[in-house]
């Protein structure tokens, strides 16, 4: 069980790590290029409901209109930053359900920074991990103590300076 959490842990940091990679580029691009995406479903007798979403100037915009007469399918389109106007303010994150347009049913805006930083915990605690296993072992190795760094070449049994119990290992002197 705990090497299928391992595995677990390492596949899930790596698509976070890839996440966040990806966020970092659209973040970047959104600063010279507005693209929208979307899709157009028909609706029963009433024409098209769009969903959609636009990235301008480091945010994200997702929502969806009701019914229109459009045509339907998968669009994308993009033109200059320069050209589009940002909506947005300094909020994060922002959710509504009704916008003064009677059109627009759902609303949400989020910025990039905010799924960046979400997209690089996982990441950023796995390279703590491996540092840390990587001190342990070079500590240990050279005859220091692994949690606190004292050198125990003159007292072997127990470190003086935290009491840790040394694991029984051939230790390397200089």
């Amino acid at each position: 069980m705990k090497r299928f959490r391992r595995w677990l842990f390492n596949w899930v940091t790596v698509v976070s790590s890839l996440l966040c990679v990806g966020s970092v580029g659209l973040w970047v691009r959104s600063y010279f290029v507005a693209d929208i995406i979307g899709f157009g479903n028909p609706v029963a007798n009433s024409g098209i409901r769009v969903r959609a979403a636009y990235s301008i100037k480091g945010v994200v915009v997702v929502y969806e209109l009701s019914p229109r007469l459009d045509s339907s399918g998968f669009f994308w389109s993009h033109t200059s930053a320069s050209l589009m106007r940002a909506q947005h303010g300094y909020w994060p994150f922002y959710l509504s359900t009704s916008r003064p347009s009677a059109s627009m049913h759902l609303y949400v805006r989020f910025s990039y920074w905010l799924s960046t930083a979400v997209a690089g915990i996982l990441p950023l605690l796995r390279i703590r991990q491996i540092l840390q296993t990587n001190r342990r072992l070079r500590r240990t190795k050279q005859g220091y103590c692994a949690s606190c760094g004292y050198d125990l070449r003159a007292t072997p049994d127990r470190c003086p300076e935290c009491g840790t119990i040394p694991a029984k290992r051939e230790m390397i002197s200089n």
